[in-house]
């Protein structure tokens, strides 16, 4: 079996190192100060294709998800970020890893059509829906709940701990659409930032990581359009899992960037 990377990968990997070395190196430190994201970085990692690793080309994809190489370049690109910044690193994998990832598998033509181009070009940065006070990430006993009312939804709840929300452009947000069934009345819903009835609560005060916002959400009376109700009513349950499994890749890849900053640090200390 070959291990080594092919060399569009090789490419991505001198990329990413290249552009964490140079802008994470000096901004982490103050982003973790100021306890901020820095959005300029996030448009300047879509400036070089890192938002766009998951996505398919003919949405703006950066041509990994054809080969069938997505999460290896999701994985290879997270890894040099979080050499350098955590926090820009979560922020990255929730936005690939748990967001375009999930709407590129489960979304339907004009969901994807209509969102992941933004999502490809850093035009909006995305995040994920799911932790609540009485179940945390347990996707099938959440309280959340949305309501059919016509063609539309009507959204009534909280989530607790959310990546990135006070700066996010757009959720996916899991909600309880029926009360019959504990799993299987789980829906997945698209739900931009600016629409009415979207409130940003509480922001976490954190021990580190602290350059990415942890925050609350509110929902009250959000009406959603049908249209952006993602795959089936009760299939939130199967994409909520689903798109963990792929999102804890990410956060493996995490984990060696930041361990390979630690040896390298010590060592070169030593």
């Amino acid at each position: 079996m070959d291990f080594e990377l092919n060399e569009e990968l090789t490419m991505l990997r001198e990329t990413a190192r290249e552009f964490a070395a140079s802008e994470l190196k000096t901004k982490a430190r103050e982003m973790d100060k100021r306890e901020e994201f820095d959005r300029s970085v996030f448009t300047a990692m879509a400036g070089l294709g890192l938002t766009a690793l998951t996505i398919p080309e003919q949405y703006g994809g950066a041509g990994f998800y054809e080969g069938k190489m997505a999460n290896q370049a999701a994985s290879i690109a997270l890894e040099e970020v979080n050499r350098w910044c955590a926090s820009t690193g979560v922020t990255l994998s929730v936005h690939m890893s748990l967001f375009s990832s999930l709407l590129t598998k489960w979304g339907n033509d004009e969901q994807k059509a209509r969102v992941l181009p933004k999502m490809a070009s850093g035009e909006w940065l995305g995040a994920y829906c799911l932790s609540e006070a009485g179940s945390g990430t347990d996707a099938g006993s959440l309280a959340c709940e949305a309501k059919k009312d016509g063609d539309e939804y009507v959204l009534n709840g909280s989530k607790l701990w959310i990546t990135s929300a006070p700066y996010a452009d757009v959720f996916i947000v899991l909600a309880r659409t029926s009360h019959e069934h504990k799993t299987r009345g789980i829906t997945a819903f698209l739900v931009e930032a600016d629409r009415k009835g979207v409130v940003i609560g509480k922001k976490e005060s954190k021990m580190g990581i602290r350059g990415s916002a942890t925050s609350e959400v509110l929902f009250e009376d959000c009406r959603i359009p049908a249209a952006n109700r993602i795959g089936d009513e009760g299939k939130g349950f199967t994409i909520a899992l689903d798109t963990l499994d792929g999102g804890r890749v990410g956060i493996a890849a995490q984990a060696v960037g930041l361990g390979r900053a630690s040896l390298e640090d010590a060592t070169e200390y030593a």
